[in-house]
């Protein structure tokens, strides 16, 4: 019952810390809804189709990425189920509070396909979402450097723009102990130091997803990439769309900038990151030369493209059914 209570207040919490941060954005700025209508309105249709596009492939890389996972698992999970789990998974997501949901989501219907691989499955997601934080690095680390003294010569910005790069570097550096347990060399020596690290219920899960995939480096490493081609197509989704809303953004500043902005609302303070987002797309707009009312009307637009396969996933969720492990009857067809 604590536990629900607790639950229930920090969604009311971050519900009313949302509903505060875009209040305050709107009427600090003079954002008008009918500006940003308009602005929709007049939007070039041929650049939004390109990033509708990047969003369907964002998500086939994504598919295909949790596929490859499971198999390394040896958990048979057919690639039409793969699909419609994972859109599923994204409807709930849309939802929820980060991405819990989602993962649940994917949990429940997975492990009803295959029960006796649970504990696999729910390590494939686990592994999954970390793959996706690598992906994310390694374009960082490409991207952000090359944008480095636009986007930091802004103290605001620039006290963000470390705060991220030393978050994702300690995430990096979090995966080295885990490895080095599962590795042989020298270096075990260090075993009974490392256990003696906190967050060793983290580091216990790292490594049981390391001793696991170990023997599939191959396949991590396709995921890897898969990875990075997830989060270029985040990027090329924020390029068209800009484009389409006439912002005279380069790639290269949509590519350093993106990447930051995705990592400060990957932690979930406000509901999908609302708030947050505006309010550092706000602060990396100005560096280019742009308004509050630029930075709102990319943000929600790219929101709204980002709810197109979550809408899809709830229409399939209507639909979805499972019985031995298949989909019955004429559903079959018409889901995937």
């Amino acid at each position: 019952m604590n536990t629900d209570i607790k639950k229930h207040a920090a969604t009311t919490v971050k519900l009313v810390l949302t509903a505060g941060l875009l209040w305050w954005l709107f009427h600090s700025f003079d954002v008008s809804w009918r500006d940003i209508g308009e602005r929709w309105v007049r939007s070039d249709l041929r650049w939004l189709c390109g990033a509708l596009f990047f969003v369907v492939m964002m998500q086939v890389f994504g598919f295909v990425r949790w596929g490859f996972l499971l198999k390394a698992e040896d958990v048979k999970i057919p690639w039409k189920d793969v699909v419609c789990i994972s859109l599923i998974g994204g409807f709930f997501g849309a939802l929820s509070v980060g991405v819990v949901g989602q993962d649940v989501a994917r949990i429940f219907y997975a492990v009803r396909l295959q029960p006796g691989k649970k504990h696999a499955t729910v390590l494939s997601i686990f592994v999954d979402r970390l793959i996706g934080l690598l992906g994310l690095v390694v374009l960082a680390a490409v991207t952000i450097p090359l944008q480095w003294g636009l986007i930091t010569s802004n103290p605001r910005t620039g006290a963000v723009v470390w705060t991220v790069a030393l978050a994702l570097g300690g995430a990096v550096v979090g995966l080295v102990p885990p490895i080095l347990l599962e590795t042989p060399g020298p270096h075990q020596k260090l075993a009974g130091w490392i256990e003696r690290l906190p967050f060793q219920n983290m580091i216990g899960k790292a490594r049981e997803s390391v001793r696991a995939y170990m023997g599939s480096w191959k396949i991590c490493l396709g995921c890897l990439l898969l990875s990075v081609g997830v989060h270029l197509c985040a990027v090329m989704i924020g390029y068209c769309t800009a484009r389409a809303l006439g912002l005279p953004l380069g790639l290269a500043f949509v590519a350093g900038v993106l990447p930051v902005v995705n990592v400060a609302i990957s932690i979930p303070i406000t509901i999908s990151g609302f708030g947050v987002r505006e309010g550092l797309l706000v602060l990396f707009f100005q560096l280019a030369g742009l308004g509050a009312q630029d930075a709102m009307s990319f943000s929600l637009a790219m929101f709204v493209l980002g709810l197109v396969l979550p809408l899809v996933g709830g229409a399939i969720y209507v639909i979805y059914r499972q019985e031995g492990g298949k989909l019955t009857g004429v559903e079959e067809k018409e889901t995937c």
